[in-house]
C-alpha cells in the first residue's frame, strides 16, 4: 500500500436487529386479546382431547349417549338403538344403527338405518350445546349441524333423496298417510324468543308424491298424486318471504290431482300458529278430485278464475286466517 493510500474511516451503522426493535409496531389491545384467546382455546382442546383419550370406551360412550338423549328430550323425543359405534379421530363421533326415534304421541315412530352425531366439544365450555349429525333411511341420506344457547339457535341441513315413507314421516307428524322423495338444504339462526332476529333460507324438493286414500276427521279422501313440490324461501329480520312454493305444476303427465300456489310473505310470531299471512293463493283440482268433494265447487265458487282455478287472499294470523276471493 502506497503513502498516498489513505484509510478511510469505517461509518457507523446501526445494527440491523437493533433497528428492527426501534421500528416494530408494538400490538395493540385487541392483538394481545387475541393472542391471549388463541392459547386459552390451544389448552382447552388439548386438555379435552387428552380427557377423552383417557376415559374407558364404554363410558365415553354413555357420555355422548345421555348428551343426545339430553337433545332429543328437550324436543319431546326419545330413542332406541340395536347398535352404537363410537370413534375418536380430529373429533368424537357416535353412530347408532336400526334407530327407532318416538316423537311425542300420537305421533308414529321414525326408523333409521343410521343415525350419527358429532358434538361440538369446545362449544361445550361456555354454554353452548351442539354439533354435526346425520341421518340414512334406505338410499337417502340428511346432514346437518345445530348449535343452540337458551333460545338462540344456528342450524342447517342438507338432504339427498330421502324416502318420507321408509322414514315414517309424515306419519310422525300429521294424522296424513303420505309419501315422497325429499331433497333440498336450508339454515336458520337467530333467538326464537325474538322473531325479528330470526334469517335464514330454504330451497327444498318433494318428488313422487302419493297421498293414500283415507279417511281424515270423516271425509273420504281419494289416491292423491302430485309430480313434485318445490319450497324456495327466505327468511329477513323475522320475515318470511316466499320466493317459489307450490304443490304439482301444469303440464305434469299424468297430470296432477291438486295444483297449489302460493306467493307473498309471513311475519314470524314467538308461537307458529300466532304469525301473521299476507298471502295469495291459487289452486285447483282433478275431476277425481273434485267428484269426492262435491261441496267444494259451492264452498269456493267466489274466487272461480276463469281457467277453473280458485284463487284467494288469505290475511291475518295462521290459527284464523281471513279468506278473501281474488276478482276473476
Amino acid at each position: 500500500m502506497s503513502p498516498d493510500d489513505e484509510i478511510q474511516p469505517i461509518e457507523d451503522y446501526p445494527d440491523s436487529s437493533t433497528q428492527t426493535l426501534e421500528t416494530r409496531r408494538p400490538p395493540t389491545r385487541f392483538e394481545r386479546v387475541l393472542k391471549r384467546v388463541g392459547w386459552i382455546s390451544l389448552a382447552f382442546f388439548f386438555l379435552i382431547f387428552f380427557t377423552l383419550l383417557k376415559l374407558p370406551e364404554d363410558r365415553l360412550k354413555n357420555t355422548i349417549q345421555g348428551y343426545l338423549t339430553s337433545m332429543l328430550a328437550d324436543q319431546g323425543f326419545s330413542f332406541t338403538a340395536e347398535k352404537s359405534r363410537l370413534s375418536i379421530g380430529l373429533g368424537v363421533s357416535y353412530e347408532l344403527e336400526k334407530v327407532t326415534l318416538r316423537p311425542p304421541a300420537p305421533a308414529t315412530p321414525i326408523r333409521l338405518e343410521r343415525l350419527g352425531v358429532s358434538p361440538s366439544l369446545l362449544p361445550m365450555l361456555f354454554g353452548r350445546r351442539g354439533g354435526r349429525f346425520w341421518m340414512e333411511a334406505g338410499s337417502g341420506k340428511i346432514t346437518g349441524s345445530i348449535s343452540m344457547r337458551g333460545s338462540q339457535v344456528s342450524a342447517s341441513f342438507d338432504s339427498k333423496d330421502m324416502d318420507l315413507k321408509q322414514l315414517g314421516i309424515p306419519g310422525a307428524f300429521t294424522p296424513v298417510a303420505a309419501e315422497g322423495i325429499l331433497s333440498g338444504s336450508g339454515e336458520i339462526s337467530g333467538d326464537f324468543g325474538t322473531p325479528a332476529s330470526i334469517s335464514g333460507k330454504a330451497n327444498i324438493v318433494l318428488k313422487k308424491i302419493v297421498i293414500a286414500q283415507q279417511n281424515i276427521m270423516g271425509f273420504a279422501i281419494p289416491k292423491i298424486g302430485i309430480s313434485d313440490a318445490i319450497a324456495d324461501v327466505v327468511i329477513e329480520k323475522g320475515k318470511l318471504r316466499i320466493q317459489e312454493f307450490r304443490f304439482g305444476r301444469e303440464g305434469a303427465s299424468p297430470p296432477d290431482d291438486i295444483r297449489v300456489t302460493f306467493t307473498g310473505q309471513i311475519t314470524l310470531a314467538p308461537d307458529p300458529l300466532g304469525s301473521t299471512l299476507d298471502l295469495k293463493t291459487r289452486f285447483s283440482f282433478s275431476p277425481a278430485v273434485l267428484r269426492s268433494f262435491a261441496l267444494v265447487e259451492a264452498m269456493l265458487a267466489a274466487g272461480k278464475q276463469p281457467d277453473g282455478s280458485y284463487s284467494f287472499l288469505l290475511k291475518g294470523p295462521a290459527y284464523s286466517p281471513t279468506p278473501t276471493p281474488v276478482a276473476p
